[in-house]
């Protein structure tokens, strides 16, 4: 129903290492990590509660920094032919810090980027597709831009930029955290409507120039995150 990566970044929750330890009964501890402004902060995500498209609660536990919990709730309900969405983002603070942080609107940003991420990126949550530009902005210097523009005419000079690298600097100089550590050429051809086979082609170019890096990764199925990179399918478990 919705991506927790994208919509983290989103709103501005900070980057954070999970680590994921199993337990003796057979389920799994996840235990993540990451600053708050300076605050260092640690706390345990709880499996989700889902219900495909109905429902979704997220709950984190914490066990060190300037929040207790911070629950998200999202739920559909129908509604003619469409549907409605309801979603809640419940922040409780552990100290003093954490409460001024409240007091201060810091939460009620968190809010509002998280309504402004909902309403602009609807379209985008049943295939999580790329975000919408409005959510992403230039994230590079003018040093990686030269470099950028280097690299695409190297491309274009040869047989498999098919026109499309600049569209692929553009992508690359734009979107999301999330979108660059896992791009999917079948999706930017949905998304430039262009022919699947020109894109791959693209893409592996971009590895072969250096602009991209290739490796294998192991997809959770329920949340589509990454429980591992691999360079070569020969290292498969």
């Amino acid at each position: 129903m919705i991506d927790s990566p994208r919509s983290n970044e989103a709103i501005g929750f900070p980057r954070h290492e999970v680590t994921q330890t199993p337990r003796p009964d057979g389920s799994v501890e996840r235990i993540a990590r990451g600053k708050f402004g300076p605050f260092q902060s640690e706390w345990e995500e709880f499996p989700w509660e889902w219900v495909e498209q109905h429902k979704m609660r997220n709950i984190r536990r914490f066990r060190k920094g300037i929040f207790d919990n911070i629950t998200a709730l999202f739920e559909l309900t129908p509604e003619g032919d469409g549907c409605h969405l309801h979603a809640e983002l419940s922040i409780e603070s552990s100290n003093l810090f954490g409460t001024l942080f409240l007091r201060l609107g810091g939460g009620a940003k968190l809010a509002h980027k998280l309504e402004t991420f909902i309403a602009a990126n609807a379209s985008y949550m049943l295939d999580n597709g790329p975000l919408p530009a409005a959510l992403a902005g230039d994230k590079v210097s003018a040093a990686v831009r030269s470099r950028l523009t280097l690299l695409i005419s190297e491309i274009e000079g040869g047989p498999y930029g098919h026109n499309l690298a600049r569209l692929l600097a553009e992508f690359i100089a734009t979107g999301s955290d999330v979108d660059m550590s896992r791009i999917r050429p079948l999706e930017l051809a949905r998304l430039w409507d262009a022919e699947p086979r020109k894109v791959i082609e693209l893409c592996l170019e971009a590895v072969r120039v250096g602009l991209l890096g290739m490796r294998w990764d192991l997809i959770c199925p329920r949340c589509r995150g990454g429980e591992g990179a691999l360079p070569d399918l020969q290292s498969l478990p």
